[in-house]
């Protein structure tokens, strides 16, 4: 599971696909489960 830090805070991320970057942030009590059913067809773009 790759992270990284950012002003003292650890931060899990995933890479998928080429480009420019987008972050996909949950809000709540959720995890990045809840991104699922968009990273393929994001990831494909």
């Amino acid at each position: 599971m790759p992270q990284a830090e950012v002003n003292g805070a650890r931060l899990y991320y995933e890479v998928q696909g080429e480009g420019i970057p987008l972050v996909l942030s949950h809000g709540g009590w959720t995890d990045t489960s809840h991104w699922l059913p968009n990273v393929g067809p994001l990831a494909n773009r």
